[in-house]
């Protein structure tokens, strides 16, 4: 009997080993098979207290339809005929594919995207792009005054060159190279000049990099001028007292002359006035010789204005354009008046005291002078 009790539960074991295999290779069964030898009835023993046979049977009828189920998944999935079908129709859709390759160059290059989607890409470049090299010129276009001085100054930003070149014109055809200075350098750039002790013509400027690498835009220089005496023609009207002929003298200025001379000036200024003034230095003043400003009678460049000399003094000429630019610091031009003086006379005989008989002649000689000579001349005697 204990041989027998022995075999029976051995055979057990072996049949829950085999359940537990069974459910490792398909969990599906979620324990199913397991569950139904546990509670199934073994030859010669009793159910376990409280299952009864009807639930048992369920347990080993659900465990026999999943074991079913899976057995005709594996059927299916396993089926050489379904297989070599499948790979038949593989490599008949790879055989058109390959001929659609061969004529479509549209589909090799869909082909090559979609197997290799990355391989046209550029490589990004992650490496701090480079600043672009910047010029800053000053002053730019400009409107100056002819003759003035002017300096130029050029920042390179984002660079630092090892020589600038200022390019001028002033004829409309010939650049001219000035080598510009270094002033200051810094990790940003660097900042050069030039200057130009005058600026006589009409000019376009630029700067550029050495090499002309890179140069700056053309930039304008538009002169102006203030309106200035150009010439100063005097004529001369002197008294009749001093015996001297009318004069008139060319590109003069300052005055030499009697007083009481009339004076014309004729003034030729360097483009058209909108009005223009005869101005004295002590006119209007308590020391003042009674000059009196006025305005100049304007035609075209000239102007024309008269006075009478009546003493020391200075005068200038200022003048204002069509566009309202006014001269700057005119020249003072000087009067000087030649005072009439009276005649000088020097007894020449007789030398001394003298006394005569009367009826007795005496000669007289008295030397005269006169700085405008004499006209006539009278002794007296008592």
């Amino acid at each position: 009997m204990a041989i027998a009790w022995r075999h029976r539960h051995r055979a057990q074991a072996d049949q829950r080993a085999l359940a537990l295999y069974v459910e490792e290779k398909f969990p599906d069964l979620e324990q199913r098979l397991l569950t139904s030898i546990e509670f199934s009835q073994i030859e010669g023993e009793p159910l376990k207290g409280g299952v009864s046979p009807a639930f048992v049977e369920q347990l080993i009828k659900d465990a026999r339809s999943h074991v079913e189920l899976q057995r005709q998944e594996v059927e299916r999935v396993g089926s050489p005929r379904e297989s070599f079908i499948a790979m038949a129709a593989g490599l008949a859709a790879c055989l058109a594919l390959g001929l659609l390759l061969q004529e479509s160059a549209q589909m090799r290059q869909a082909a090559q995207r979609l197997a290799w989607p990355f391989a046209s890409e550029q490589r990004a470049d992650i490496s701090p792009a480079a600043l672009p090299i910047a010029l800053i010129v000053e002053p730019g276009d400009i409107e100056l005054q002819r003759g003035s001085p002017l300096t130029f100054t050029a920042r390179v930003e984002n660079a630092q060159p090892g020589a600038l070149t200022l390019r001028l014109q002033d004829d409309r055809l010939n650049w001219r190279d000035y080598p510009m200075v270094l002033d200051a350098a810094d990790t940003g750039g660097a900042t050069f000049s030039y200057y130009l002790p005058a600026v006589l013509k009409d000019s376009v400027y630029l700067v550029s990099l050495a090499g002309d690498e890179q140069t700056s835009r053309q930039y304008q220089i538009s002169l102006y001028d203030l309106p200035n005496v150009e010439q100063i023609d005097v004529a001369l009207d002197f008294p009749a007292y001093t015996g001297e002929e009318d004069r008139i003298e060319i590109d003069g200025g300052d005055i030499v002359a009697a007083e009481g001379t009339e004076v014309s000036l004729t003034i030729t200024f360097n483009k058209p006035l909108a009005s223009a003034e005869l101005q004295f230095a002590d006119a209007g003043s308590t020391s003042g010789e009674g000059y009196v400003n006025s305005s100049l009678t304007i035609d075209g460049l000239k102007a024309t204005a008269r006075f009478t000399v009546k003493g020391d003094g200075v005068y200038r000429l200022s003048a204002t354009d069509l566009q309202g630019l006014q001269s700057d610091a005119p020249l003072d031009y000087y009067i000087r008046a030649i005072e009439d003086q009276p005649p000088q006379l020097t007894l020449r005989r007789p030398g001394a005291d003298q006394d005569v008989m009367p009826l007795e002649e005496v000669v007289i000689e008295v030397d005269a002078s006169d700085d405008y000579g004499l006209s006539d001349s009278c002794s007296i005697t008592r």
